[in-house]
């Protein structure tokens, strides 16, 4: 019997017995706080005496089947009261048992319950109470902290440092691995990538302002997808409260890089419960404006003379210095709907949501090409859109109150949309002077003194423009069901389900240029409307009165941006002249075909089917142990383009030298997943967890498209791998947790071995070369490849969560949390060196860390409430790491920066960012807050490993004020 058949014999099976066996009943209902009347994640509900129970979700609900008969249930919850209460349960009903806890008053007469405090409580609640490794930010937490997006505030926990962009979290690194090995869902749903090229989500599209609460799964369940080898990352809505209740907030903001006001951020929600609670309905939009401008230096440099000891004393040279002024806008729009039903045997629930972030960029560069004795001037214009589309129809029924079955159904979508990008390039040729005699190594600062700045031989070398079009589109559909097992001691469920997820995924890129031969036609057909030398069109007809104030201003060496000569920052290149010459000529730019390679059409399609069970055994141990299977089948077409640069910047049919053919491939494999997580409670707040799994990581799309570009001009061959297998890892994980009325302290450990780790390998044609033709032998070859050795990572991790209530006043509304983390990672980069005797090229496998794996991260968060004031001070710290994102477009994102010569690898310098946050009740329902983020101006720089630094990035801090009215 095959394994889908299998299953299907096991889902039969489970629902024959159940609908034949009515012999009970069950309790269900929601756990509160007393005083606040918040709901209580993470509670335990226990029949007294015995080791039947469960715990409430993260809105506080519960549900728990039980026999005919009279039982006392007992509710507890760190930090609070124990509850008792009797229920009689007879056959086929449903009793409603609700509860409200007061809080434990330590060591003194009354705890108040504030925000930070409940948040905390939460938080360790959930963490405690699940049978897995996991962190939790609960809903009372993620609106005290001064975060601008859900990136930010995953960011603060245990293991995960975060990847910014334009100085705010975009996506984050679980456990030392980039963000395309995490799985991010929304309400348990996997929300698709909203990359170009990688399987990463974009954290920063999501508002936290509809979240009840964010969970980061470390240690993996086969119930959940398999494709996460650094973790699941679920993001949990709001579902809506009984009585008519919702909330408006305002901030209007100021931007310390550019110096003005201007931002905003605007969020309103509102929500009610009908027909005596059943039906439930929460609607909620935000908008948000945000200034990400930011001044930028980028030096690249090479081994000018080369050690033969290979010391690390190679004379390290700089070859281009390039600054950039870069203005940028970001607008984040969206809303959210959520209606659930309620019923006796279960609910129906459905979510919708809209985000959209829209990106208006404008920037001006400056190269010094000193490699090629060129100077450069750029300008570009860019506007983007990145839209979230996320449907899902979801519900639970419990048959007969056994056998519950939870089912999904949902549609989203990502769509990245390019409708404009214009770009200018002016070059001035033979710009250096010659440098002193003598002098082969000439400072960052003799280069910029050396540069001739003649604008008057200064013409427009390149103009271009894009239209780059993603969709993505995912229907998934799902299946779980759980059957109670009570056998004396061993109480828990059998669990299994079905999973089908559709992946449909496109792209078209279109690029249209015009180069040197059409520029100059048009300033000679237009001689009156431009300064020309020679036909060519001088950058003065371009430039106007803009200024980049205080440009680098942060870095010791003076930086200017120009143009032209002397210490000046303006004026520079117009916007309106630059856009105007799009405009008026682009009808006149020819089609780049190169670019068609980036174009694919990739279909993907998972069948899972899982069984586990979840049992635990007598007052101390719970085993979760199951496997899961994952049948993935692929269907890829790419296009292939080969000719010279020069020629491919026509139509197909104008020249035959350029060729353009598409290809599919197909083809299917199977991984099956095992999973074991074990809890030992060794006392009332202490216990052990250790796990052991199995999780996998599918390539980035574009490595897998079945792509090749031929470019005869610079002799090189890059193509896809659509055989590029699959990484599997071993997942070991071991943790202590310490809990009481006063906080947690969790210290563990975990250890991944991660087989066919796959990298882009930079090597040679040789006649021995896969696919290809005799007369490509010696051009350089890009493909990704999969590394042949086994990669490692290994960290260790530590949470101390504490509130000091039992104080004296006015300390006891202290709030302290604390987390650190210490990873190392050990993977094998394809290198190609060329060696001598005879010249050949000779691939190797260079040892380094994970790209983007910080060493240490640490975060420290201390927190004041008292009356109606609150106040939070938060503290990352994010140790250097090697390699950094590339914003380019590169074969399948190329994530690490190593050279061949291990002095030039590149690294991300550590940084420390420190944030603030603050909030005063000045009325029962009227708050007045005050966040400033980045207040020391961490800038982003990075450095090669001989030190130098090779780029720096400057954003400056932000400060929003605002009012917040709750109904």
């Amino acid at each position: 019997m095959n394994p889908i058949k299998s299953y299907l014999f096991f889902i039969t099976t489970i629902f024959t017995i159940t609908l034949s066996a009515q012999s009970g009943g069950a309790i269900k209902g929601k756990i509160r706080e007393n005083e606040t009347n918040s709901e209580l994640p993470g509670a335990t509900i226990q029949v007294k005496g015995t080791v039947i129970g469960t715990t409430t979700d993260i809105y506080g609900d519960y549900h728990l089947p039980l026999e005919e008969g009279t039982y006392q249930i007992e509710v507890r919850y760190l930090g609070f009261k124990t509850a008792q209460q009797e229920v009689i349960i007879s056959v086929g009903n449903v009793v409603t048992l609700n509860f409200k806890l007061e809080a434990d008053a330590l060591m003194i007469e009354e705890v108040v319950i504030t925000a930070q405090l409940l948040g905390q409580q939460a938080a360790i609640n959930q963490q405690i109470k699940a049978n897995s490794i996991v962190n939790v930010v609960s809903k009372d937490r993620i609106q005290s902290l001064p975060d601008q997006n859900a990136a930010e505030s995953v960011g603060r926990l245990p293991g995960i440092s975060i990847r910014r962009n334009g100085g705010e979290g975009q996506q984050v690194v679980v456990r030392g691995l980039s963000p395309r090995f995490n799985a991010i869902t929304l309400n348990g749903v996997r929300i698709p990538s909203s990359e170009g090229s990688d399987r990463s989500f974009d954290l920063s599209t999501l508002s936290t302002d509809a979240l009840q609460g964010i969970e980061v799964f470390k240690s993996w369940t086969p119930n959940l997808d398999g494709d996460a080898i650094g973790g699941t990352i679920n993001f949990i809505t709001k579902k809506a409260d009984e009585g008519l209740n919702g909330r408006v907030r305002y901030l209007h903001g100021y931007n310390g890089q550019q110096e003005e006001f201007g931002q905003h951020r605007v969020n309103a929600e509102i929500g009610n419960r009908f027909f005596d609670n059943k039906i439930g309905v929460i609607l909620s939009g935000n908008f948000q404006r945000a200034d990400r401008s930011q001044d930028r230096l980028d030096i690249d440099r090479f081994i000018l003379e080369g050690d033969p000891d290979n010391e690390g004393d190679d004379v390290i040279a700089t070859e281009n210095i390039n600054l950039e002024d870069r203005l940028e806008t970001r607008d984040r729009f969206g809303g959210t709907l959520s209606l659930d039903y309620t019923f006796d045997k279960g609910d129906i629930r459905l979510f919708s949501n809209y985000s959209q972030t829209n990106r208006d960029q404008t920037r001006r560069r400056r190269r010094y090409r000193y490699d090629t004795r060129r100077q450069e001037y750029e300008f570009i214009a860019l506007e983007s859109e990145n839209a979230l589309i996320a449907n899902t129809l979801s519900g639970v029924y419990n048959f007969g109150n056994k056998l519950t079955a939870n089912w999904s159904g949902s549609y989203s979508q990502t769509r990245i949309r390019t409708p404009f990008n214009n770009s200018l390039r002016f070059r001035e040729n033979s710009a250096f002077d010659s440098p002193p005699v003598g002098e082969t190594n000439p400072s960052d600062a003799q280069i910029l003194a050396l540069a001739q700045n003649e604008l008057d031989q200064t013409f427009l070398q390149r103009a271009l423009t894009d239209e780059d079009n993603i969709d993505f589109n995912r229907i998934t559909g799902q299946v779980d069901l759980s059957y109670p097992i009570n056998l004396g001691i061993i109480s828990g469920k059998l669990r299994g389900g079905g999973k089908v997820r559709i992946d449909e995924r496109e792209r078209d890129l279109r690029r249209f240029q015009a180069r040197a031969d059409v520029l100059e036609d048009i300033g000679e057909n237009n001689a009156e409307q431009f300064v020309l030398n020679q036909n060519q069109i001088l950058i003065e007809n371009f430039l106007g009165d803009f200024t980049a104030r205080n440009f680098l201003d942060e870095v010791d060496q003076t930086y200017y941006m120009g143009p032209g000569s002397g210490r000046v920052n303006g004026g520079h290149l117009d916007e309106s002249l630059a856009n105007g010459f799009l405009g008026s000529y682009q009808n006149l730019y020819e089609r780049d075909l190169f670019t068609d390679s980036r174009d694919y059409i990739a279909n993907e399609n998972v069948y899972a089917y899982y069984f586990m069970t979840d049992f635990r055994i007598g007052p101390k141990l719970t085993v979760l142990a199951g496997v899961r299977n994952e049948i993935t089948s692929l269907d890829y077409t790419g296009f292939q383009v080969s000719g010279s640069a020069s020629s491919a910047e026509v139509d197909i049919g104008d020249d035959p030298r350029v060729f353009l053919n598409d290809s599919t491939v197909s083809r299917t494999y199977s991984e099956w997943l095992p999973s074991v997580n074990v809890k030992y409670q060794l006392s009332e707040s202490f216990d052990i967890r250790v796990a052991v799994t199995k999780t996998l990581s599918r390539p980035n799309f574009l490595n897998l498209v079945p792509f090749t570009v031929i470019n005869f001009d610079q002799q090189v061959v890059e193509r896809g791998n659509f055989q590029l297998q699959h990484q599997v890892a071993t997942n070991y994980d071991l943790f202590l947790s310490f809990y009481n009325k006063l906080g947690l302290i969790t210290v563990g450990g975990f250890y991944k071995q991660i087989e066919d780790a796959d990298y882009i390998e930079q090597s040679r044609v040789t006649p021995i070369t896969d696919n290809v033709t005799d007369n490509l032998i010696g051009f350089d070859l890009i493909e990704p490849t999969n590394a042949e050795q086994t990669s490692t990572v290994r960290g260790i991790e530590i949470d101390f969560q504490a509130n000091l209530a039992s104080l004296p006043n006015p300390f006891n509304g202290i709030i302290f949390s604390a987390n650190a983390a210490f990873i190392r990672s050990i993977t094998f980069f394809p290198v190609t060196l060329l060696v001598p005797n005879p010249p050949r090229p000779v691939v190797v496998e260079r040892e380094r860390s994970f790209a983007g794996q910080p060493n240490e991260t640490y975060n420290i968060t201390i927190g004041y409430e008292k009356g109606g004031f609150s106040g939070r001070l938060s503290v990352i710290h994010q140790a250097a790491s090697f390699g950094f994102p590339d914003e380019g477009d590169q074969l399948g994102g190329l994530e690490a920066d190593l050279r061949s010569d291990a002095q030039l690898d590149g690294f991300t310098e550590r940084t420390t960012r420190l944030d603030f946050s603050m909030t005063q009740k000045v009325l029962e329902n009227l708050t007045i807050f005050f966040n400033a983020n980045n207040i020391t101006n961490q800038e982003e720089a990075e450095f090669n490993a001989a030190g130098n630094i090779t780029s720096a990035q400057f954003f400056g801090a932000t400060f929003d004020l605002g009012l917040q009215y709750k109904f």
